[in-house]
């Protein structure tokens, strides 16, 4: 079997892995954060710092859906981790941003971690989108 055949092959394969039920459920939740004005904070780090930043373009060219991530900004991220640790890097920054009800916050991982609150993550999705403003911690997902 020739490499392209194999590459397609494979493809398919995890295509057809995918959930479809949860796509449309992010999508809904990402045409309500659209049609209440909200923002998308996308969270990453090694690979997915580069997939958040190429994110931001997407959703604020493309889709129309105001967006940021903090790894777009070295010098602000570099300074909170030195400043206060990178344990607590993210959540200062998504606090200095105001962080609304009406936002969302999606978490990239190249591990297959999904996040439950910021201080305690499980392994689980390779990506998970948060609706913030529904309990006590900065979001939910």
């Amino acid at each position: 079997m020739n490499y392209t055949c194999q590459y397609f092959e494979e493809a398919i394969r995890i295509l057809q892995q995918l959930d479809q039920h949860k796509i449309e459920q992010m999508l809904d939740l990402l045409l309500e954060v659209r049609q209440r004005g909200g923002r998308v904070f996308f969270l990453g780090v090694g690979g997915g710092a580069g997939h958040a930043s190429h994110a931001v373009n997407d959703f604020r060219k493309i889709a129309s859906i105001e967006s940021y991530t903090p790894t777009d900004n070295a010098s602000e991220l570099t300074a909170r981790i030195n400043d206060d640790g990178w344990e607590t890097s993210y959540r200062n920054w998504l606090q200095g941003s105001r962080l609304r009800p009406t936002d969302a916050v999606f978490v990239l991982f190249r591990r297959r971690w999904r996040c439950r609150t910021w201080n305690q993550c499980q392994p689980g999705e390779r990506a998970s989108i948060c609706q913030t403003g529904r309990g006590p911690d900065l979001w939910h997902c």
